[in-house]
C-alpha cells in the first residue's frame, strides 16, 4: 500500500467512527427526549383526571349538606 492510499483508509476510518459515534448520540438523545416527553404527558394527564374530578366531589359535598339540612329540620 502507498501512503496516499494508507492516509485515505486512516481518514475513512475515524470518519466512520465518529459517524457512529454520531448516530449513537442522536438515538440516546432522542431515548431520553421521549422519556421526559412520556413523563410531562402522565403528568398533565393526572392533574386533568384531578380537574375533571372535580365538578363530582363538589356534586357530592352539596348533596351531602342538603341531606343534613334535610334531616336537620
Amino acid at each position: 500500500m502507498t501512503g496516499l492510499q494508507e492516509a485515505f483508509y486512516i481518514v475513512a476510518l475515524v470518519y466512520m467512527g465518529l459517524s457512529l459515534l454520531l448516530v449513537l448520540a442522536i438515538v440516546i438523545a432522542m431515548a431520553v427526549i421521549r422519556k421526559k416527553i412520556v413523563s410531562l404527558e402522565k403528568m398533565i394527564k393526572d392533574k386533568l383526571d384531578i380537574v375533571s374530578s372535580l365538578p363530582a366531589t363538589i356534586e357530592a359535598v352539596i348533596s351531602g349538606v342538603k341531606g343534613i339540612a334535610k334531616h336537620g329540620k
